[in-house]
């Protein structure tokens, strides 16, 4: 059983805790993407599961950041001194945000930055938040995860389970595997196919 935090409380947070809290044995905890959020208080309540203070965060085994890349500061700031593994699903212009680009790299690769103890992998950016709540029952939609641990890429693997986990090369790679995110978007809203589509690596 690790224990995980899941920061950020829109469709992917709320999913990621959903699935972990109601399809694991994990001790699940959320945390909102700034600090006193008041849907972080209503998802706690509605799932049973606890707000994680500063303590718990540092105590995680993995923290899951599923959050607009505007709210990149304040995550770093509630992750400062952590040295667990950190999931990156920030996808750019989720929530309506850009992401600042103006050095060419990616959000994973920022965070990565401005939390430089803890280990950035960058996974789930393809996959929408209705299959995280509710898995495919056939053919299994592809987690591409990107960082420069291989040990990291392989834990967090291991935790997609209801997935096909392939590792896709260091942490400079999440440049492109953030992208299948808007790519994913597009198909889903742009294209019609709607928020059940994914991407599948053969």
């Amino acid at each position: 059983m690790k224990k995980i935090v899941v920061i950020g409380t829109g469709s992917m947070g709320g999913a990621f805790a959903t699935a972990f809290a109601k399809r694991t044995s994990h001790a699940v905890s959320i945390h909102g993407s700034h600090a006193g959020s008041s849907s972080a208080a209503a998802l706690s309540r509605q799932l049973g599961v606890r707000v994680a203070d500063d303590k718990e965060i540092l105590a995680a085994d993995v923290v899951f950041v599923a959050t607009p890349p505007a709210a990149l500061d304040d995550v770093a700031a509630a992750l400062k001194g952590y040295a667990g593994i950190i999931v990156s699903a920030i996808v750019p212009g989720d929530g309506g945000y850009e992401l600042k680009r103006d050095d060419g790299t990616s959000a994973a690769e920022q965070l990565a930055r401005l939390v430089p103890t803890g280990r950035v992998v960058t996974a789930f950016t393809s996959i929408s938040s209705a299959l995280i709540r509710d898995p495919a029952r056939s053919e299994k939609p592809t987690v591409f995860t990107c960082a420069d641990d291989k040990a990291t890429r392989s834990n967090v693997i291991a935790l997609a389970k209801e997935f096909e986990g392939v590792e896709a090369g260091h942490l400079d790679t999440s440049r492109n595997i953030e992208n299948l995110g808007l790519l994913v978007g597009q198909l889903a809203y742009g294209s019609g196919f709607g928020d059940r589509v994914s991407l599948r690596a053969m």
